[in-house]
């Protein structure tokens, strides 16, 4: 992505830019999406085990006690997504790529003045 705008500002060519223009909006869009739905797994997954924490289990039947015992212990495992158990797939993290991408681009730039 920082190699698309990094050649985005660096080429003259029209054609080029739009291409690399295209390029940039449709990784940003795909990772977007991927990790938007990541933490929407991650809310889910919270708002299960509230609405779990907040039923009122005390007036049920005991079928319904142990169930929800069993309910409460699968729901406390946080869902998430960790592509190679490396990280986790959230919003933050898209937010931490995005800033990563442009801090590669302006180490590109600088090396590219620097040897003016």
């Amino acid at each position: 992505m920082c190699i698309c705008i990094y050649t985005l500002v660096q080429v003259a060519d029209t054609s080029l830019k739009v291409q690399n223009i295209s390029i940039s909006i449709s990784a940003i869009l795909d990772l977007f999406l991927c990790y938007n739905q990541a933490q929407n797994i991650i809310n889910m997954s919270d708002e299960l085990r509230f609405s779990i924490y907040k039923c009122s289990w005390t007036d049920k039947p005991l079928w319904f006690k142990k169930s929800l015992t069993i309910i409460e212990t699968c729901a406390n495992r946080e869902l998430s997504i960790n592509p190679f158990g490396v990280y986790t797939m959230n919003r933050s993290n898209f937010a931490k790529i995005i800033n990563l991408s442009y801090s590669y681009y302006n180490v590109m730039s600088s090396f590219k003045k620097s040897s003016k």
